[in-house]
């Protein structure tokens, strides 16, 4: 099996396991992060007092997993990991005018496949243009450091996930650049 396909084999079952709904019980048709809202411990209470849940609904045992270690990943995140000096970057994560690219957070979880709870815990980018001035915010949508989003991934998944995120987001870059110089039309001619 190649890369690609175990990638989105787990990206897939990370996306079942979060869409899973509790088939039991009083919190039947609800998400698993639900009923850790409301009931923190319904779900252990449950699974002690009757172990063969996880034989009638395997299902069951792969959501939970699933969920557990992404709570895990989120809190060990939250204590121990720091976002790297943006001095430090590789010219890869510059543009053309070396400023430091940024990246929106609906890009971030679409390339990086990263949830938008765990971008939350990066601080925001200050886009800054080629004078040095502070870019006006534009739009709702936060912004998080390219090399950031890179480094966390790389940290908390794995370096082939950062670096596929890294590749598809600069492959669009290009695609939209080369889009944007043809809609110019061609070069005039004196």
């Amino acid at each position: 099996m190649n890369s690609n396909s175990a990638t989105l084999s787990k990206g897939t079952a990370i996306q079942r396991a979060e869409q899973y709904r509790l088939p039991f019980g009083r919190h039947k048709d609800q998400s698993l992060q639900q009923i850790e809202d409301k009931d923190p411990t319904y779900i252990s209470r449950c699974m002690a007092k009757h172990p063969e849940l996880f034989d009638q609904y395997p299902s069951l045992r792969e959501a939970l997993v699933l969920h557990l270690q992404s709570h895990l990943r989120q809190s060990r995140m939250s204590e121990n990991w720091h976002p790297p000096s943006l001095a430090s970057a590789h010219a890869r994560f510059r543009d053309q005018f070396r400023s430091d690219i940024w990246i929106t957070s609906s890009d971030a979880c679409g390339f990086f496949h990263v949830r938008y709870d765990v971008l939350s815990l990066l601080q925001e980018a200050a886009p800054i243009d080629r004078f040095g001035l502070v870019l006006p915010r534009y739009s709702n949508t936060p912004k998080y450091w390219l090399y950031h989003v890179w480094a966390l991934v790389r940290y908390y998944i794995s370096k082939e996930d950062a670096d596929r995120g890294l590749w598809e987001f600069e492959r669009r870059n290009r695609r939209v650049e080369r889009d944007q110089i043809a809609s110019l039309g061609p070069p005039v001619s004196n």
